[in-house]
């Protein structure tokens, strides 16, 4: 039902002639990262978890991938070193559940954004 439903929202966007790109879902974190770096700020590694591996065959890239004209662009490299994703990233809280980033962690996201668009339109 959540890919039926991502891949109709994404052929309406399409057909609007303007350029579609979708975000990957973020790994999710095993835990509720806030109540994690909460309890361990000392010890912020106990709060990384493995990268989920859902790759290329989770629903939302197969969606973006069935409807031409969409660009999917993965964020995990911004926020998993190595098959290994953090809590917090320079000192900005990543997680403000198990699977939505904050707002703040996505303000220093701009730059690494921007750079990701520009490459695919390359």
């Amino acid at each position: 039902a959540l890919e039926s439903g991502y891949e109709r929202v994404l052929r309406r966007l399409a057909n609007t002639g303007a350029r579609i790109v979708a975000l990957k879902d973020l790994p999710k974190a095993p835990h509720d990262m806030t109540d994690c770096v909460a309890e361990n700020m000392q010890h912020l590694e106990r709060c990384a978890f493995d990268e989920d591996g859902a790759g290329p065959n989770h629903f939302d890239v197969r969606a973006a991938r069935a409807v031409d004209g969409v660009e999917s662009i993965d964020l995990s490299p911004a926020i998993c070193s190595q098959g290994t994703c953090y809590g917090v990233i320079r000192d900005a809280l990543v997680y403000r559940d198990n699977d939505h980033m904050t707002w703040t962690f996505a303000r220093t996201l701009a730059p690494w954004l921007e750079r990701a668009l520009e490459r695919q339109s390359n």
